[in-house]
């Protein structure tokens, strides 16, 4: 009797331990539905019993574009084109945004849009936001851009140094990019890459600032070299703009001041932009042809940026400062313009003068293998002038 009961109970308590086992194993490893059951997908369907939840694609990628008096925005878009919208606002002056209105894409798997009716030289936020945010929303994504003519984005534009662009400047090792910090190199923005550099430290300019942008400061000693590899050589043509400051507290005592140059240092055989010597006037010349061969009229500003633009041809040459002619100069057979080659483009000195360097902060150096038309000099001008803060001159 008791025998019995021992085995009834033990029958009961292994009837337990499997009822409690077998709801763990459910529970830990579920056992597949039947097909039959209701909500099944029906065999066939393409959906395999373990196939893993599908992974969210990823965000698209957004790039910004400056052009002539607009901004273009593009984003990967693998389904409908709506998701998204954008909106520019200039950074200074009117804080109404610009929408971005859709254009053709590039390619089918892109969108585009594009915000028309900007300034160029004027820095722009460009937000973007998913097509259904409301006006106070957190944007996707932002940018920063400037519109910009559209010789820039030519290839007679042999050369571009940006210092108002952080991305533009790589600082000395070890050094941050910000005031203060020695530059190693420059970046050329143009299709060329004539990146300029200085690899001894006591000759590296500093980061200053030239309004409201970084610039290059440079003491008379420092200097940026680079190869004059597809520099205008001989007697062909080039136009040359910069954006710089004279700091030289005593311009009209010191001698030259160089703020670039390529070539060498005989008669005809350069192209400098300079301030003269024991005068604050600014030159334009080809080596041995300023002075009294050349009637500037126009100084440097001290302690203001200036944009400055020089054209350089055979058989003569001008400069304006801020839109404003100063001179043009004839040359005589004997002093043609025939620029040696093989040497190096020298950005704030000469390498036949080097105590002649810059004193004082440069912003921007243009320069294109070609005469600029009268439309396109004055578009450049008016680019650096709204980007630097300086009052243009119309002609």
């Amino acid at each position: 009797m008791r025998r019995a009961l021992r085995e009834g109970w033990l029958l009961i308590a292994l009837g337990a331990v499997v009822s409690v086992a077998t709801t763990a194993l459910l529970v830990i490893r579920p056992v597949p539905l039947l097909s039959w059951l209701p909500g099944r997908p029906p065999a066939g369907a393409g959906v395999p019993g373990d196939t893993r939840a599908a992974v969210p694609n990823p965000g698209p990628t957004f790039s910004v574009t400056p052009g002539n008096g607009e901004i273009a925005v593009t984003w990967t878009s693998t389904d409908a084109t709506g998701f998204y919208r954008a909106v520019a606002v200039a950074e200074a002056g009117d804080p109404s945004g610009l929408p971005c209105r859709l254009t053709k894409a590039p390619s089918p798997s892109s969108t585009r849009c594009v915000v028309t009716g900007l300034r160029n030289g004027v820095s722009y936020l460009v937000s973007v936001f998913s097509a259904e945010s409301r006006g106070d929303s957190v944007p996707v994504d932002m940018f920063r851009a400037v519109p910009r003519p559209a010789v820039l984005a030519s290839a007679a534009l042999v050369a571009w140094y940006d210092a108002g662009d952080y991305a533009a400047i790589q600082p000395a090792p070890q050094e941050p990019a910000g005031i203060g910090s020695r530059v190693l190199t420059i970046r050329d923005k143009s299709l060329y890459h004539h990146d300029a550099t200085q690899p001894q430290a006591a000759r590296q300019p500093t980061i200053d600032q030239l309004g409201r942008l970084s610039a290059l400061a440079l003491d008379g000693k420092d200097v940026l070299t680079t190869s004059d590899r597809k520099f205008p050589a001989g007697d062909a043509p080039s136009t040359v703009l910069a954006v710089a400051a004279q700091d030289d507290p005593s311009p009209d005592t010191t001698c030259f001041s160089n703020l670039l140059s390529w070539g060498s240092n005989v008669l005809g055989r350069a192209r400098i932009i300079h301030k003269g010597c024991e005068e604050s006037l600014a030159y334009a010349e080809t080596y041995g042809t300023w002075g009294e061969y050349q009637g500037p009229v126009l100084p440097w500003p001290t302690g203001r940026p200036a944009v400055v633009s020089a054209v350089f041809e055979a058989r003569e040459l001008s400069l304006r400062i801020d839109g404003a002619p100063s001179y043009s100069w004839s040359a005589t057979p004997e002093q043609r313009m025939n620029t040696a080659t093989g040497g190096v483009v020298s950005l704030g000195g000469a390498a036949w003068d080097l105590p002649g360097g810059w004193q004082g902060r440069i912003g921007e150096i243009l320069v294109f293998d070609k005469v600029l038309t009268s439309t396109e000099l004055k578009a450049v001008e008016a680019y650096l002038g709204a980007r630097w803060q300086v009052t243009i001159k119309s002609a």
